[in-house]
């Protein structure tokens, strides 16, 4: 008992076993003697790992697909680092954006990320190439929540918050979380709290709503200059960590799951 706690107390019972020498000398030849030529094999596997589209419009999802439109999405899902692809010819990490939404087709789960071009441009971080509050009250009050209430059914929106402000106050609700003292920068719950099914046969309408209202909207800026920060916004449907989904011995057998299982889903009209 005087010992249990003293680390050398051990040592002599491992001085042993681990000093002792192997009963035959290590040999590699006489590993590589002992393994049938035809038991070793390597074998090349195709695969495709994330998908990166650049659509024209939400109605590239279809029935009976829905997407899920979310609200004060976590800064992480922004592009905060420079990529060799670039959808709509964007530079995506120094783009103002942000995430409006999921959906899922074929068993593949998508972000859909909203860029606008016209935005002030961004160096750092991805907290600072999303929104500020100020525009996200602009892109919910303006933009979003009236075409919600012009083009989806009724039982869609009666789950909706109608304003920024009834918006904010249940992202940062806690009931349903219990336990929770307070909001913190880690709480991802909300962004699931504040998401909402849009039927896939609103999508058309809905897209081409917000589309308009971006390029009439003006921002005031500091000057007191009025700018189309909105103008032109732009559509990315990205899905990461696809291991093993599309996987083949070919890439042409990886690129034929790809065309099968998803891009028959979509309208291929609705792509750049």
């Amino acid at each position: 008992r005087g010992n249990a706690c003293d680390p050398r107390a051990s040592f002599p019972q491992w001085h042993s076993f681990l000093s002792d020498k192997p009963p035959e000398p290590l040999s590699l030849r006489k590993t590589q003697a002992s393994l049938p030529h035809d038991s070793v094999t390597v074998e090349r596997q195709w695969d495709v790992d994330s998908i990166w589209l650049g659509a024209k419009s939400l109605s590239a999802i279809r029935a009976p697909g829905h997407f899920r439109l979310s609200f004060f999405p976590a800064y992480k899902s922004n592009i905060s680092t420079a990529q060799v692809i670039q959808p709509h010819g964007l530079d995506l990490a120094h783009t103002r954006h942000t995430s409006i939404g999921t959906f899922i087709t074929a068993g593949v789960r998508f972000s859909v990320l909203l860029f606008f071009p016209n935005g002030a441009r961004s160096y750092t971080k991805a907290s600072a190439n999303s929104l500020s509050l100020t525009r996200f009250r602009d892109l919910y009050d303006e933009l979003i929540l009236p075409t919600i209430f012009e083009t989806v059914p009724d039982y869609v929106r009666q789950e909706i918050p109608s304003s920024y402000d009834l918006l904010y106050a249940k992202s940062r609700a806690y009931q349903e979380n219990p336990g929770a003292g307070r909001w913190s920068a880690e709480d991802e719950s909300r962004a699931f709290r504040l998401s909402y099914s849009i039927p896939a046969s609103n999508l058309a309408e809905f897209w081409a709503s917000v589309v308009e209202k971006a390029n009439m909207h003006r921002v005031q800026t500091r000057r007191g200059e009025a700018v189309p920060y909105f103008e032109n916004p732009r559509l990315l449907f990205q899905a990461h960590d696809l291991k093993n989904t599309f996987a083949s011995q070919t890439v042409e057998g990886s690129l034929a799951l790809f065309r099968n299982i998803v891009l028959h889903l979509y309208g291929f009209i609705h792509f750049h």
